[in-house]
């Protein structure tokens, strides 16, 4: 166990959340020399969280995974296809929901990911300075990764975007905000009005900030529908156009693994009927001495 944080874990931790895994770090501490936390719970609970949380040991990182269920690329291409813009909202990782939006195609093969770095709000002009113009509020977006194989284009260092200044080609790149930067961007109504259609995936995001996305999104001019799965998602929900809830019951996993059964047996039927045809003995229109077989004569033939 360490009491400070090796120097790979950083190295280790951007390798895992750029694979699509969730982290968590682990670490402990003992408290008082207690072993039974039952008779020191009263000691204990009267501790402030800042008290019991410091002077950690760190144990390692914990990896976990959650696979896409098998139709989440091909639905997220259809919709595409029809011309809805789809843009993911999580409160995981950026590193993490990046990758994932590249296999559920929210983010496009070849495209090069770009994270919201700064925010700037902007300043009046100077009024003692006549020759002072305003200064207009700024985003500016920098590569998610030093390094972006298989992307279509190099991306650029930066990428400022600008109210009332055309809008820099992104057709080859993604743009992503997380965190801090978030709550900066949705601080400035104009500033997020252009720069949120825009974005592709929106990570560490409380449930205040999911309703505020929609919320913009709809001040854009957009209808937008949420899709969410959590009670973290309930503003959103009730802010959007269209609120979808989802639920996974045990029905839904017993159809999918019954509608597998009948895709499966279909597969096998195609490969074994043919081959019991062949082993069916044709019956013959001739029967005995060269005259046509009567239909009794033939249903025997037939069980035969």
């Amino acid at each position: 166990m360490c009491t400070e944080t090796p120097e790979w874990v950083e190295a280790e931790l951007s390798k895992a959340t750029r694979q699509g895994y969730r982290v968590i770090a682990l670490a402990y501490r003992r408290l008082g020399g207690q072993t039974d936390l039952s008779s020191g719970s009263a000691v204990i609970r009267t501790k402030k969280r800042s008290e019991v949380e410091k002077d950690l040991v760190f144990a390692g990182l914990m990896l976990s995974d959650s696979p896409l269920k098998t139709d989440t690329r091909k639905t997220i291409l259809s919709l595409k296809s029809s011309g809805h813009r789809c843009i993911m909202i999580t409160g995981d990782n950026l590193h993490t929901a990046a990758a994932v939006a590249r296999k559920s195609a929210i983010v496009a093969k070849g495209r090069a990911v770009m994270r919201l770095a700064s925010v700037t709000p902007g300043a009046p002009a100077d009024p003692a300075d006549k020759k002072s113009k305003p200064t207009p509020p700024c985003a500016v977006f920098e590569p998610l990764y030093a390094e972006q194989p298989g992307v279509s284009s190099v991306p650029p260092a930066t990428l400022p975007i600008t109210p009332g200044q055309a809008l820099p080609d992104i057709r080859e790149m993604a743009l992503c905000a997380s965190g801090n930067k978030l709550d900066e961007l949705l601080e400035i109504p104009a500033l997020a009005t252009l720069v949120t259609p825009l974005l592709k995936v929106i990570a560490r995001c409380s449930p205040d900030n999911k309703a505020a996305v929609v919320a913009v999104l709809a001040d854009a001019g957009m209808a937008p529908l949420m899709c969410g799965d959590g009670t973290n998602d309930v503003g959103a929900l009730r802010k959007a156009a269209v609120g979808l809830a989802l639920m996974e019951t045990p029905d839904y996993k017993i159809k999918l693994q019954r509608d597998a059964e009948i895709a499966e047996a279909k597969r096998q039927g195609k490969k074994i009927h043919p081959l019991q045809a062949l082993g069916v003995p044709m019956p013959s229109v001739m029967g005995q001495g060269g005259r046509p077989a009567t239909q009794t004569q033939l249903m025997a033939v037939a069980r035969q």
